[in-house]
């Protein structure tokens, strides 16, 4: 899950430096304070699901939900204060910030189906025949 976060910030930096091509440094500015609405909830539920892992099992479920309403509650806040503090806030930037915070699982799932294909390559250890099969 940390992992998913470092990748939003990555994709967020870039959006940002991208955007600041397009729109100038409050485009940029812009990216980054609509990337980091959502970067920032996500890393304090990624930290939270990475304690509730080390209490009882029972307790996973129950953090997982809480968890989930802190962040979207969280992220709802940000975007509305960003909204109410920032002016003039160029919209177009906050939501190219947001959507790149959001793409990061997409990518995280591609990253990870390369680095199983690569895994998979030549050279890389196969089963016999016999391990391969199940006895019915």
């Amino acid at each position: 899950m940390l992992k998913t976060v470092g990748l939003q910030v990555a994709l967020v930096l870039v959006a940002a430096a991208c955007g600041g091509l397009y729109w100038g440094a409050l485009g940029a500015r812009d990216i980054l304070l609509g990337g980091f609405a959502c970067v920032l909830p996500n890393l304090l539920f990624a930290r939270l699901l990475a304690q509730a892992g080390r209490r009882p099992p029972g307790t996973f479920v129950a953090a997982f939900l809480v968890g989930e309403f802190i962040k979207l509650a969280l992220t709802v806040a940000t975007l509305l204060a960003i909204v109410i503090w920032v002016k003039p806030a160029c919209w177009a930037a906050l939501l190219v910030g947001i959507v790149a915070a959001l793409q990061a699982p997409w990518l995280q799932v591609f990253f990870r189906r390369q680095h199983i294909q690569t895994d998979t390559g030549p050279g890389a250890s196969r089963r016999t025949g016999s391990d391969s099969q199940t006895n019915l």
